[in-house]
This record gives C-alpha cells, sequence and structure tokens, in this order.
C-alpha cells in the first residue's frame, strides 16, 4: 500500500504508533476532524500529505522536518496561527 485516502470522514486521532518503514508515499485526511498530525510526521517515505480542512490543526508541528521526501503538503482552511518550524 502506497496511497492512503480517507477523505471526508470523522476521523478525529491517529495512532501514534505507526511504523516509520511503512510504505506509504501519499495520505489524503482532507475534510475530517484532526487536531494535529505529529503521528505522521514517523512516515518518513512520505511524499504527498493532505489535510485541509481540519479547522483543529492550528500549527505545524516541529517534527515534520523529519519528512525529507515531502514534496506536496495541503493545509488550506486549518486556521494556522503559525507557519513555522
Amino acid at each position: 500500500l502506497t496511497t492512503l485516502a480517507l477523505r471526508g470522514n470523522m476521523i478525529a486521532e491517529l495512532p501514534s504508533l505507526l511504523p516509520s518503514e511503512c510504505a506509504l508515499t501519499a495520505i489524503d485526511l482532507e475534510s475530517n476532524f484532526l487536531k494535529d498530525f505529529v503521528a505522521l510526521t514517523q512516515l518518513t517515505r512520505l511524499e504527498a500529505l493532505k489535510l485541509g480542512n481540519n479547522s483543529g490543526i492550528s500549527e505545524i508541528p516541529e517534527t515534520i522536518t523529519r519528512l525529507t521526501a515531502l514534496q506536496t503538503l495541503h493545509l488550506q482552511n486549518c486556521f494556522l496561527r503559525d507557519i513555522s518550524p
């Protein structure tokens, strides 16, 4: 499995222990109820991460720097307060 699309569900929380050796390169979690995506920063093969329309996401975690293969990050309509790390 390299692509996971769970757009438009009612997902509010992600499992805290995701295997870093997972083959996922693209995840679409747009239009859910997420508050953060720290757990996803363990997936170092990710190239595309779509998290738009999750109004609970208000910041980008510092651990996003682990995603060295990341090329696309969608965070539209997430009410971000800060765009650093």
